[in-house]
C-alpha cells in the first residue's frame, strides 16, 4: 500500500457538520470521505480523457 500524504484543510462549520454527519452514517473516517470526494471531482473533470 502506498504511503499517504498528510494535508490540512479548513472548513466552514456548516460544511464540517455535513461531513461529520455523512461519515457517521457511512461509517467512514473523514479523511476517507474527503479523498473519495476529490477523486469523484477529478473523474468528473476528466471524463473526456482516457
Amino acid at each position: 500500500m502506498e504511503k499517504g500524504v498528510k494535508i490540512q484543510i479548513t472548513l466552514a462549520p456548516p460544511i464540517f457538520e455535513k461531513l461529520d454527519e455523512y461519515c457517521r452514517k457511512k461509517g467512514l473516517k473523514r479523511s476517507a470521505a474527503v479523498a473519495f470526494a476529490l477523486n469523484e471531482l477529478w473523474r468528473e473533470e476528466r471524463t473526456d480523457e482516457k
